[in-house]
């Protein structure tokens, strides 16, 4: 063999040592790589890791849907007289409260009408202070006469008697006191006529001056009613409540009776749900429900359930129990409805990953001897984020939320602190 043959040789076994040894070097590197890789799935950080864990006690089963407020009968503010909107105070969604100014109204006919009214009114007061003054000088008058008669009367009766005791001593004869006793007939009649007129005009006044009275309260009373209108133009709110819209415009005419706004009183809202067919099939009246609302809860049942699908969706009806919060229409909200309540078992927050109502496969986290252990378990019904356990795990134990390694599986996790 010629010495090139030789070099060549020498230097082909040079290179496939060569290979073979980095070969080797690679594989020794993948080995120990692979060997930190296993060695660090193989531990766990308690810090990394979220539990849930299992609890007893009665497990509901709610549907969660949409809905809104509404009132189960507006209520409306009509006008309560003929005139043109000249102010607004208000605006929809405001709450209102009694005696609260709404709508200010102008009507220059109420304003005409209260003047003439008061002239009126004065006018007729005026009247019978001219009549009293005017029937207690004709009564004076009457009085007078009378007392005048009277004093004739007597004054003659008087004469006549003493004329009598004359006649008797015969100073003067009977023919000389005949004049007298007609005089002193006379004089009764008149004396009897001016007291019959004294007691008529007496009755006349007193019914001139009750009807004149009477005018007064009727044009007072036509006044007070002027004023009453007058102060209807200021539009008022009769209770509490909540505008739910206005029906009216500035500068627009409006007859007696025209609908102003329609309100709302709270302790007349419901609460309508709008959830999906299949869901609502599952729902019964007299129901419990829970409503959120800025981060409270109202509680309430349901009252009824609408017969007719919309859009693949059913209306149902939820009357609220007793509550102070300020609610209004239309506001949107959750609710929470519970169509089922298990009684005393066991449920937990839903892990991921799992099926309801099949066998599942968890890990539970054994405290006492620091590890996490795969386990097969059986679960039942969902809801609200929640699962029942039907079987395979404890109250109180703790299930792994976050989400497992795969290479967790080839041997059962340590959790480190």
């Amino acid at each position: 063999m010629e010495l090139q043959d030789i070099q060549k040789a020498v230097d082909k076994k040079r290179k496939k040592r060569l290979f073979i040894g980095s070969a080797i070097a690679i594989m020794i590197l993948i080995l120990i790589s692979a060997l930190g890789a296993f060695s660090s799935t193989n531990t766990v950080k308690l810090s990394e890791l979220i539990f849930a864990e299992v609890q007893k006690g009665d497990f509901k089963i709610k549907l969660v849907a949409n809905g809104q407020f509404e009132s189960r009968q507006p209520k409306l503010i009509t006008s309560p007289v003929e005139g043109i909107i000249q102010k607004i105070y208000i605006e929809p969604g405001e709450a209102i409260q009694p005696g609260e100014r709404l709508f200010k109204l102008y009507n220059d006919d109420l304003e005409i009408k209260y003047e003439k009214l008061k002239s009126q009114l004065n006018y007729a007061k005026l009247e019978l202070e001219l009549k009293q003054v005017r029937l207690e000088l004709d009564q004076v008058k009457q009085e007078t006469e009378l007392a005048s008669a009277i004093g004739e009367r007597n004054i003659l009766k008087a004469k006549f008697a003493a004329q009598n005791k004359l006649a008797k001593t015969g100073v003067i004869s009977k023919l000389d006191i005949l004049e007298t006793e007609v005089r002193l007939e006379n004089a009764e009649k008149k004396a009897q006529l001016a007291s019959s007129t004294v007691e008529s005009l007496t009755r006349l006044i007193e019914k001139e001056l009750k009807l004149a009275r009477s005018k007064i309260a009727e044009a007072q009373n036509e006044l007070n009613s002027a004023a009453n209108d007058i102060e209807k133009l200021i539009v008022k709110a009769p209770e509490v409540g909540q505008i739910q819209s206005i029906d009216v415009q500035l500068g627009e005419k409006v007859k007696l009776g025209r609908a102003l706004l329609k309100f709302t009183k709270q302790d007349d809202l419901r609460f309508v749900a709008q959830v999906p067919e299949r869901e609502a099939q599952k729902t019964n009246v007299n129901n419990s429900a829970k409503i959120r609302v800025n981060n409270a809860w109202l509680t309430g049942k349901i009252e009824r359930i609408s017969p007719t699908v919309n859009n693949g969706y059913i209306d149902i009806f939820i009357s609220l129990d007793k509550q102070d919060l300020a609610l209004k229409e239309a506001l949107s909200a959750k609710v929470e409805i519970i169509t089922q309540v298990i009684p005393n078992t066991l449920f937990v927050e839903r892990p991921p990953n799992t099926q309801p109502m099949s066998e599942n496969e968890v890990w539970l986290f054994d405290e006492l001897n620091g590890l996490l252990v795969n386990k097969k378990v059986q679960l039942g019904a969902v809801s609200s984020g929640q699962i029942e356990v039907i079987s395979g795990l404890l109250p109180s134990q703790k299930i792994l939320m976050s989400d497992p390694k795969e290479t967790w599986r080839r041997t059962q996790p340590e959790v480190i602190k």
